[in-house]
């Protein structure tokens, strides 16, 4: 049965517990394990000023909790093209819990943006409905489990590192926390997602969302260290712990230059060529980091000075590049995010920000003007 749905969100829905002792008991609820706070974010460091009009100075970070839900639904219905990305926790038919990306704002957001909201008229009136299919589950699990799984984390290489990943705070909790069944995206892990685990020394039984829906006796909710955005905390906790495992922690930025030509997935420059010819003088090595393995990718940002890239997921890579490290992202024109000025002010970085064009090719850009922001990268090194 197709049915309309809202957001409750997570403290809205469940009773403040003392302590995470009387979840563990059996209680359903939610405690709070970090207090909310705002980030005060630099400024873009280079590029022309016309690029970097509207990037946040300012987060909002919400607190971060650990809910325990009984008898609750995760629905991964979605429209095509995006049959994977979506992950819902319903806690009641039509009640969905808003926490489960970010916010109940993004969250909704989102769903328009993505197509996942239609329309219809009433009384004269078009009114945004959230649809989904609440037919029988096709997995019943038992054990209690932790939910692992949110947006985009099926095969997104930034949202792997950036919101999954840090995820497994919560099994600090947990007294035999290797033991506690961990709910995951998808039966085929990416291989960059299975060397992750592996370097994070995950053993955990993993129970992949390999159906429509699934329901769960008892489910453990994390949220980010970050509802609301990326903190710094959360990149912090994660990125400390890959560097370490990987061996690339400490020290200052190298001398290499990279030019990252694109990212998995065909995203990347429509003349990369053309950059790599004005850059290589300046001691840039052109890269393709997606055929790398993630220990690759992590020795190989760890001894960049900057990097010139493509607007992408692969840009989560600066959690390895040292404090001093810069980034120049060359973002299509008016399609922009600032995760990664986010991602590199909080880990101590400079970032700077050059607009191009997107066409089927790839991502067109002026040469000057990625060059005059890196003559100021390298002047302010």
């Amino acid at each position: 049965m197709i049915r309309t749905y809202d957001f409750v969100p997570v403290r809205r829905w469940c009773r403040r517990a003392e302590c995470f002792a009387d979840l563990l008991a059996g209680g359903e609820g939610w405690v709070p394990c970090r207090s909310g706070h705002i980030e005060s974010l630099d400024p873009p460091d280079f590029g022309d000023p016309s690029d970097l009009v509207g990037l946040r100075r300012q987060v909002t970070v919400g607190d971060a909790f650990v809910a325990a839900l009984d008898d609750v639904v995760v629905d991964k219905f979605c429209p095509v093209p995006f049959p994977v990305n979506s992950y819902n926790v319903f806690v009641a038919p039509s009640l969905a819990l808003a926490d489960t990306w970010h916010d109940e704002a993004s969250h909704a957001a989102l769903l328009e943006r993505r197509g996942e909201t239609g329309f219809a008229t009433v009384g004269g009136r078009r009114l945004a409905c959230r649809l989904y299919d609440d037919a029988e589950p096709d997995l019943r699990v038992e054990p209690a489990a932790l939910l692992l799984a949110s947006r985009f984390t099926h095969s997104d290489y930034a949202h792997w590192m950036l919101d999954l990943l840090p995820r497994l705070w919560a099994l600090s909790l947990f007294e035999r926390s290797a033991t506690l069944p961990l709910v995951v995206p998808d039966a085929t892990l990416a291989p960059f997602q299975q060397e992750t685990l592996r370097a994070l020394g995950v053993t955990n039984p993993l129970i992949p969302l390999n159906c429509r829906r699934a329901h769960f006796d008892r489910l453990y909710l994390p949220s980010f260290f970050a509802p609301g955005a990326l903190s710094r905390v959360q990149a912090q906790w994660i990125g400390s712990r890959l560097r370490r495992v990987f061996g690339v922690e400490g020290g200052r930025a190298g001398g290499r230059g990279l030019l990252v030509a694109g990212h998995s997935g065909g995203r990347g420059f429509a003349d990369p060529d053309a950059l790599a010819r004005r850059l290589a003088p300046l001691g840039f090595e052109t890269v393709r980091p997606g055929d790398l393995s993630v220990a690759e990718r992590a020795r190989l940002f760890a001894a960049a000075r900057v990097v010139v890239a493509p607007e992408g997921p692969g840009n989560a890579d600066m959690l390895f590049a040292p404090p001093d490290a810069a980034l120049i992202e060359v973002c299509p024109a008016g399609q922009a995010s600032d995760q990664f000025h986010l991602l590199t002010k909080l880990g101590g970085q400079r970032y700077g920000r050059v607009l191009g064009t997107a066409g089927e090719e790839g991502l067109r850009v002026d040469v000057d003007r990625v060059m005059a922001a890196v003559v100021q990268a390298l002047r302010a090194w």
